[in-house]
């Protein structure tokens, strides 16, 4: 009953909360590759 607005009303707060998260955990990915470069398991 409330149209396709129905899937936008989340939105923002789902970004807003999720955005820094992902920021922060591809930085740390990062810094984990640079400093395993070249180590072999």
């Amino acid at each position: 009953s409330e149209g396709v607005m129905a899937l936008y009303k989340g939105f923002i707060p789902t970004v807003s909360r999720q955005g820094p998260f992902t920021v922060v955990l591809f930085v740390t990915l990062e810094q984990v590759r640079k400093v395993f470069n070249g180590v072999e398991f």
